[in-house]
Formats: C-alpha cells, structure tokens, sequence
C-alpha cells in the first residue's frame, strides 16, 4: 500500500510538471506589399511624394534611421502581420534571444515602354509589436537596445523598430500568464539613389512580381525559470511586390531648336550649286543643325517632315518650292537629314531624304543628339526668275 501512494505521488509530480510546456510557434508570412508610386524629382535623385495605400514619406527624424545613399518609405500595415503568438503564459520574466532579421533585398526589373532596367530594393528595418492578446492585460517588454534604432512603451503593448543583421537581437518579457504575440504594424524600404538615377525621365513600372530572399524568422534560445518547458518552431519571412506594385514616375521634358540661333525657326537663303550651275542648294558652309536634348529614357528619334505645300515629280511627293511672283510655278525641294556625333557636325553618318509622307527613325539612347539638314532644288535656275519659297517644318518624337 505504501509503495502504491509513492507511484502515485510521483505519477502527479510529473503531470504536474508536463503542465508548464509552452509552444512557441513562427509563423512563414510573405509580407505582400500594396502597389505604390514614388513620385521623384526630375533628377531622379529625391523622393517628392508617394502615393499607395499606407505608404509614408519619412518624417525628418526617420529620414536620419536610413543611408545618405538610399531613397527611403514607411509602409504601414492595414492589418498587423501576425509573426508568433504565444497562446500560454509563461507567467515570469523571460528573456527571447531572437535569431537577427537578415538584410533583405530583391533585385526590380522596371519597364517603360520597351526598355527593361534593373533596381535593387532593401528593407531597412521592421516596426514590430508585442502585445497581450487581451488588450486589458498588462505586459512588460524591454528590448536590447543594441538592436533596434528606438523602443517605446504604452499602456498595453511596446513597440520596436528593429535594426537588420542585428546579432543581438533580444528581448525581455513579463507577461504576468497573459497569452501575447509578436506582429510587424510597418516596414521601411529604400532604394539606392544612383539606381533611380539611372532610369532618367519616364514611368517605370515593375514588369514580373518579385520576391526578396528569405529570413529566419524566430528565437534562438529562451531563458525561463527552471520548470518551464518550451519547444521553438521558426518560421520564414520575406517581402514581395505583384507585378504592376511599383512605379518609379520620373518627371522629363524635351527641346528642339536649330543650334545656329538657338531658335525653333529659321531662314534659310538657298545658293547656286558649285557643283551644278542648274541647282541651288542650302550653304555648305553654314550648316544647318538640329538640336534635341531631353532627360527622358529614350531608344530612338524619330523624325518627320512636314510641308506646307506639296507637289509631284515622278510619283513622289516633295515639299513644294514656290514662285511667289508666279504662283503656278513650283518645283520640288528636297530635304535630306543626316544624323551627327556632335553639334560640329564634323562627323555625321550618310544622308537620308527626307520624304513628307515618311519618317527617318534613328536609334540612340543619348541625352543630346544632333542631325544636320540640307536643301536641294534641282534645275531651279531654269525656272522663271522670282522669289522662291517653301515653308518646312521638323518634328522629334521621342521613342522609348
């Protein structure tokens, strides 16, 4: 009899005992972002605002959290991204040593029009929560400070922002037996500046959707009270934008002129051809340059002639070179453009005739790009005596 009350009694020790095991459970969150749009100076070097739905400029004292070299935002969560949850108390101060959030990245492909360029985007940090999951409970939390950039205290949860690669991250509990958990409410991204500034003018929007790398997410140790028993399951954390979550909008805009007055007309006098005393041609020594500069992100120029009168000569059409004197009497003017390496145009590329009814397209990525026009009238001095005349316009349309 006596020794079946010492089973017994040593049967409710170890029940007793079993009792006190906790489970602490990370869940694997994929932390999907709202579509947003960064709104950016012509430059393409400072963020002027962002619109999305709970996207935030940096306040000036955020602002000194992130890397001269980065462009930064908060996103703040519509809902609280639930990352472990502690569904029984452990009811005595405890200390979590937390496995250190990486520094997580995913490399952008952006698209405008036809061109596909490459970013890179860093989170920053992570604002996390620990809070009773009774809001009238009380908890205490006090998080190492070497690991986060600032903690603050209210009445019934602490908040964190946590710093990346962080090996110390850590954190101390009482939860006084109230279940509690641990929920991201923000994430600060940002973008190196020199990456925005290389897309120049457009609207880039993100082409595939696209996933950061993955971070452990979870503790590496707990310090309890001897006769708690706890069993750690980490999990996975990462970010991703869907595809069209992201738009980079830089500002951009454009100039065309003739380089010889910096103008957007001019007259031009048509002299005899040395070479042909029927022919008068523009002056060989006043070379007529087309100037156009943008910031905009560009693949091509592609340029149009557009006459004020037209006539036929051999089935084709020209602008039409007219006798103001007699009015019946017109000749076909034709235009020829030649793409140039610099506004000297000491070196442009062979000639191209300019038709009304078509285009010369040329491909270039440049800021500034030169072309050099010339005007032919052929066996004009066989004509009637009189003033000649032609209007003739130009236009660039930029390709992307």
């Amino acid at each position: 009899m006596i020794n079946n009350i010492k089973y017994l009694s040593i049967l409710l020790w170890m029940l007793s005992e079993l009792s006190y095991a906790i489970d602490i459970n990370y869940q694997d969150t994929i932390d999907k972002q709202n579509r947003i749009t960064l709104q950016l100076n012509s430059n393409g070097d400072s963020l002027l605002n962002i619109q999305g739905y709970g996207a935030e400029k940096l306040s000036s004292i955020e602002e000194q959290l992130v890397d001269s070299t980065l462009i930064g935002w908060k996103q703040v969560y519509e809902q609280d991204k639930v990352l472990l949850t502690v569904n029984e108390g452990i009811n005595s101060v405890s200390h979590f040593q937390m496995l250190p959030l990486d520094t997580l990245s995913s490399d952008l492909t952006l698209q405008y029009g036809s061109q596909n360029k490459q970013i890179n985007i860093k989170q920053i940090a992570l604002l996390v929560k620990i809070k009773a999951l009774d809001p009238n409970n009380n908890i205490s939390v006090t998080f190492s400070n070497e690991c986060i950039f600032w903690q603050k205290n209210y009445a019934y949860y602490t908040e964190a922002l946590i710093k990346p690669n962080c090996i110390n991250t850590s954190f101390t509990i009482n939860d006084f037996g109230n279940p509690w958990q641990q929920v991201a409410t923000a994430s600060y991204y940002g973008i190196e500046t020199n990456k925005l500034a290389s897309l120049q003018g457009g609207h880039w929007s993100l082409s595939t959707t696209t996933h950061s790398n993955s971070s452990t997410m979870g503790v590496n140790s707990i310090t309890t009270p001897n006769n708690v028993d706890t069993h750690i399951t980490n999990g996975s954390y990462r970010f991703q934008f869907d595809s069209g979550g992201i738009v980079v909008s830089i500002p951009f805009s454009s100039n065309f002129y003739f380089q010889n007055n910096q103008s957007k007309s001019l007259n031009v006098t048509l002299i005899p051809d040395p070479s042909n005393v029927n022919n008068y041609v523009s002056d060989n020594n006043e070379k007529i340059i087309l100037t156009y500069t943008t910031n905009q992100s560009i693949t091509g120029l592609k340029y149009r002639l557009i006459c004020d009168e037209q006539v036929q000569h051999d089935n084709q059409s020209y602008c039409a070179l007219k006798n103001l004197n007699l009015t019946t009497v017109t000749i076909p003017l034709k235009v020829f453009l030649s793409e140039c390496n610099d506004g000297s145009a000491e070196f442009c590329h062979a000639e191209n005739q300019f038709m009304p009814m078509n285009t010369i397209d040329i491909q270039t990525d440049k800021n500034i790009n030169y072309a050099q026009l010339r005007f032919l009238a052929s066996n004009l001095a066989t004509k009637p005596d009189g003033h000649y005349q032609a209007l003739v316009k130009i236009m660039a349309d930029a390709q992307f």
